[in-house]
């Protein structure tokens, strides 16, 4: 008990004490989550090219917003140079991804936009970096600022959907879609909202953010049950319950963590065997789609994969290259995505491309489990999430999307777990780094919203 109440002062007085980043740190990374959520009208002129045309050469806006983001987080990062880059050269797995995409170019019928994208790929590189050094130091600061950002960014989408419903809402479905550009955006993103708060309810935090965050989940609520996206309803259920069941779990032995586990599988194998027996029309194609609201084909994915599948065959290790699907837009409809994560990457990065986003994947999961011996509530949230990205990629794409929100959050848990734990041990087995650590007789617990201690976390 002692040495947990010793390693809960040395990690609160080094977080005091070393704060070096300040909160212009994480204005690349708002412009960047702002523009993804309500900036789709500013955008759609170039997401919607022809095969002749690349997205800046009709519409430079969207270039122009990001590229002052990414330019931001570079002067960020050169203005600290050494702590940057030491954590950029411990990912091996993005570096890795990245010159693949680079290297696609060679491969690629639009060499230039594989360029752009490649910036892309950088730009939010360095965007995570900057946020990383902050969020280091304020870690819970990190779901106050996404519940706000997108909360601001759904109350503004729900409005446009009520007050204008000739831009809020898609016809002829009826479903909101706010300035996200279609329901299936806004729905993305209220499921990342949903999940922020609910966490930010599990970790330290003071009686108002409390508050906000439940009003967060209520502007969630509503704008994922307008948006009448399936797949982020079942993604949004994923993280929540994961997130609630893996918290409660805290502080039980492993033991007891993995017959809960397997005890909630079970449950779920009962819950199988009383749908089949009570009602069996649910398990006919026709019954079981009709209830989550979708046909038979997933409204029309299934030929978008036959297409996928079609391709995939005639270039299966390296794919058409990473030029936003430029190559194959003829196969696509005018989507621009092939609505499966795990297709859509196979059809620009082949299996090579695929083999190295599980490594980033792996190294992100490895990451949080070793995170999660040190501060188990913070890192079973981004396990929750990480899964529930799983699932959404299974008729969504954002694997290897540069812009895309959820592929941003994926590679922000893989920087910010490692630099995370990185700093915790630090303080955990170099204790003399800060001489004004308190005696462990004068321990005193203060629910503080940035004070995460391993007595707090734990």
């Amino acid at each position: 008990m002692v040495q947990a109440q010793t390693v809960s002062f040395t990690v609160n007085s080094l977080e005091s004490n070393r704060q070096t980043a300040g909160r212009g740190n994480l204005l690349p990374l708002l412009i960047l989550v702002l523009f993804a959520s309500i900036g789709h009208n500013l955008a759609a002129p170039s997401e919607t090219i022809t095969v002749q045309e690349v997205g800046f050469q009709n519409n430079p806006l969207p270039l122009f917003v990001r590229g002052l983001a990414y330019g931001w987080a570079l002067l960020i990062v050169l203005w600290h140079l050494g702590g940057p880059l030491h954590l950029i050269r411990q990912q091996g797995a993005l570096l890795l991804f990245t010159g693949y995409v680079a290297a696609s170019m060679f491969w690629s019928s639009f060499p230039t936009k594989v360029f752009i994208n490649v910036g892309h790929l950088a730009g939010l590189g360095l965007v995570l970096v900057a946020a990383v050094r902050y969020f280091t130091e304020k870690p819970n600061s990190f779901f106050a600022f996404i519940s706000v950002v997108l909360g601001m960014a759904l109350f503004l989408s729900i409005l446009v959907a009520i007050l204008v419903p000739s831009v809020g809402v898609a016809m002829p479905e009826g479903r909101w879609q706010g300035l996200a550009g279609n329901s299936n955006s806004l729905g993305m993103i209220a499921m990342i909202s949903l999940w922020s708060n609910t966490a930010g309810l599990y970790l330290p935090a003071t009686r108002k953010s409390r508050k906000w965050h439940c009003l967060g989940l209520a502007v969630s609520c509503a704008a994922l049950a307008g948006s009448r996206s399936v797949t982020a309803i079942l993604a949004a259920g994923v993280a929540v319950t994961l997130t609630i069941f893996l918290v409660r779990l805290e502080g039980q032995p492993y033991v007891v963590r993995i017959m809960k586990t397997l005890a909630a599988a079970w449950g779920m194998l009962i819950l199988m065997v009383a749908v089949f027996a009570f009602v069996p029309h649910l398990l006919e194609a026709k019954g079981f789609f009709g209830f989550l609201g979708r046909s038979t084909t997933f409204s029309g994915r299934t030929h978008l994969w036959e297409e996928a599948l079609k391709l995939i065959d005639l270039r299966p290790w390296l794919g058409w290259s990473f030029d936003s699907n430029l190559s194959v837009l003829k196969h696509l409809g005018g989507v621009g995505q092939f609505h499966s994560g795990y297709l859509d990457l196979l059809v620009r990065g082949g299996w090579v491309g695929m083999v190295f986003f599980f490594g980033i994947l792996a190294g992100a999961l490895a990451r949080i489990a070793r995170l999660s011996k040190l501060e188990y509530r913070r890192a079973v949230v981004f396990a929750a999430m990480t899964l529930a990205i799983l699932v959404h990629n299974v008729t969504e794409a954002s694997i290897a999307r540069e812009t895309h929100l959820l592929w941003t959050l994926l590679l922000f848990f893989y920087l910010f777990t490692f630099d995370r734990e990185r700093f915790l041990r630090k303080s955990l087995f170099d204790p003399s780094r800060d001489r004004s650590v308190p005696k462990p007789d004068n321990f005193e617990w203060r629910r503080k919203a940035d004070t995460p201690t391993i007595q707090t976390i734990r």
